[in-house]
């Protein structure tokens, strides 16, 4: 029976029967645009009210907190001009769904009845007012037939030239000015210091790119493309080499993560097989918070994207909550939110499929080092510190919360979820059936010799073909901004390379290169600092370094995975909530719908910065073992 809470009303509040619920819910004309996704996310939020013949549901004037869907009985509308109207089915109080400040009307029931009510905060997004202009408009006629007129608050949109402060307009002025200065100066200085004139102008554009970057005057996909820009109009390089990024394996293989991450997300999958895991998961709230921490690893390096993992699982999280009868902003909640987004981020650097950094600077490696460290490989190669990383969440985790409450028994809920999702769809047989049949074949890919990035495509295409992945999806999840940038990075890598600049660096900075081929312990340190300090102040800052880092490894003969994995792991670690878009985006969903203890989340991510520290150090002594450095 699905869990209770009292309004504040003060009506009768009884077991949900969820059986007339789902029924209702699927006959509502209203919730005809909800998906079946989104229908079975707001079940556990539904609570059941019983009234009596007589007893007033809501007053006009009263505050629209609440939506109520009849399920049993007739209810009387009372407007301001004493008019009357009786409803049998459907939904009242819609004012709470429109955004008007308070009822527009009294609401007694004139039989037995029984209603579900809904708060506006969990309301579906498809209900609320997606267009403020005609939000606006819609607020305004019904104010025109309404007896009290409610004050509209109106919020002003600025542009966002308007909208920038004066220092953050002096600081992005300031790029500019770098971006053209820094060059000349460069110019200046090397013109007698041996280097070819491709060479000189490479790295007056490297300079003027990075001053832009730095100073956050345009985003870093633009950043990438004015490089490319320049490089092809000076004709520094043959074109196919700033290009190649485009043409790359690695281009395509991020494409292709996408594009399997958009359907499965799509597809309701990911939903069903949360609330399959759920409803299975042993009656305990430590093993609920296993469940969902583990969800969040599983789909790492199934879906690239860390803010479209918190995008997907922050709502199954707080629905979990409801079913699991854990209070609103009660710490059994705080605890299963953080185990969520703990799963969901920690594990990003540890798969090559984890990130959209991960595949930026995996498609800027060699192609024999990326033929080296395939998908699987990488995994071994990280085991030590995934390790680290999971052996400390979990004792921060003891540390942190000590005492848990028993959770509510969730099956009723969830089988009306279920139920509500329907049968499974060719859509998630397909989703799923190419997931398996990616990681399947990047488990043998030792027996069938076939490459993971060749497997990739062909299932994308496959789904194009079958009409499972269409425009749609297309613009709304892939990251076409990184896509971007990492086609600009492999280019300008290669143009690096193709022009020796990584080898003139070199020898400018002789300690740095008899550090790199002689002691890289001591490396291996410099460099992680140097990714917390740039990701501390520069957007992007790990994937700036990789274009330097990484040449310089080739040219000192250091593993250049070995780079790339240092700056993934490092680059990960934040200290407050604006170094992280997986987290600001997690926080923005859960506190859409429940009250966000901030100060915990913060707690633990300081307490999983060192603890990257350490399964940096056990890493250089794993890799030594398996002599990758």
């Amino acid at each position: 029976m699905m869990s209770t809470a009292q309004p504040g009303t003060g009506a009768a509040v009884v077991d949900t029967d969820e059986e007339t619920l789902v029924a209702t819910l699927g006959r509502s004309s209203v919730l005809a645009q909800c998906t079946r996704q989104e229908l079975a996310r707001l079940v556990p939020f539904f609570r059941q009210r019983q009234l009596e013949p007589g007893e007033t549901l809501c007053l006009a004037g009263q505050p629209a907190g609440e939506l109520w869907l009849v399920l049993h009985g007739s209810l009387r509308l009372k407007r301001a001009d004493e008019s009357t109207h009786d409803i049998a089915q459907g939904f009242v109080g819609e004012e709470a769904a429109l955004g008007i400040g308070s009822y527009l009307a009294d609401i007694v029931a004139i039989a037995p009845t029984t209603v579900a009510s809904l708060t506006k905060d969990v309301i579906p997004h498809v209900l609320l007012g997606q267009n403020a202009r005609a939000e606006a408009f819609g607020r305004s006629l019904i104010n025109a037939f309404a007896s009290k007129r409610e004050e509209v608050v109106t919020v002003a949109v600025e542009r966002e030239s308007e909208a920038m402060s004066p220092a953050l307009g002096l600081w992005k002025l300031l790029g500019w000015i770098g971006a053209v200065v820094l060059p000349l100066l460069l110019l200046q200085l090397t013109a007698t210091n041996g280097l070819r004139w491709e060479q000189q102008q490479l790295a007056a554009v490297l300079v003027s790119t990075a001053s832009l970057w730095i100073f956050g005057a345009v985003p870093p996909y633009v950043a990438g493309l004015l490089v490319v820009l320049v490089c092809v109009t000076l004709g520094i390089v043959p074109t196919t080499v700033v290009l190649s990024g485009y043409a790359s394996n690695g281009f395509f293989l991020a494409l292709s993560i996408f594009s399997l991450a958009a359907v499965l997300v799509e597809s309701g999958a990911i939903n069903r097989t949360f609330l399959l895991l759920m409803k299975y998961c042993p009656r305990s709230a430590f093993w609920h918070d296993v469940a969902a921490f583990f969800s969040g690893v599983l789909l790492t390096p199934l879906v690239a994207s860390s803010r479209d993992r918190a995008q997907v699982l922050a709502p199954l999280a707080i629905e979990t909550a409801e079913s699991l009868g854990y209070g609103r902003g009660s710490t059994d909640r705080t605890r299963l939110l953080v185990a969520t987004f703990m799963g969901l981020s920690l594990f990003s650097p540890m798969f090559l499929t984890g990130g959209a950094l991960n595949l930026m600077l995996y498609g800027s490696l060699p192609e024999q080092v990326q033929d080296a460290i395939p998908a699987l490989r990488w995994v071994v190669a990280a085991l030590a510190a995934s390790m680290v990383m999971l052996a400390a969440f979990f004792a921060m985790y003891a540390v942190v919360f000590r005492h848990a409450s028993t959770p509510r028994e969730p099956r009723a809920i969830i089988d009306a979820q279920l139920k509500v999702l329907g049968p499974i769809r060719s859509k998630e047989w397909l989703a799923v059936g190419g997931v398996l049949l990616f990681l399947a074949a990047v488990a043998t890919v030792s027996v069938h010799k076939v490459d993971h990035r060749l497997v990739a495509l062909t299932i994308v295409c496959g789904y194009l073909v079958l009409g499972q992945l269409g425009k749609t999806q297309l613009n709304l999840h892939i990251d076409w901004s990184t896509l971007i940038l990492l086609g600009s990075v492999i280019g300008l890598i290669s143009t690096i390379v193709h022009v020796d600049l990584h080898t003139v660096v070199g020898a400018q900075l002789p300690w740095l290169s008899d550090v790199m081929m002689h002691d890289p312990r001591l490396f291996v340190p410099m460099l992680a600092a140097t990714v917390v300090v740039g990701e501390f102040c520069i957007p992007q800052a790990g994937t700036l370094i990789a274009i330097l880092a990484v040449p310089l490894a080739i040219v000192n003969g250091m593993n250049p995975w070995v780079i790339t994995f240092v700056i993934l792991l490092m680059s990960d670690t934040w200290w407050i909530p604006h170094q992280s878009e997986s987290y600001r985006k997690f926080r923005d969903v859960v506190r859409a719908n429940t009250p966000f203890d901030e100060k915990v989340f913060l707690r633990l991510s300081r307490a999983m910065a060192v603890a990257r520290i350490v399964a940096l150090v056990a890493s250089v002594v794993y890799w030594e073992s398996l002599r990758l450095l």
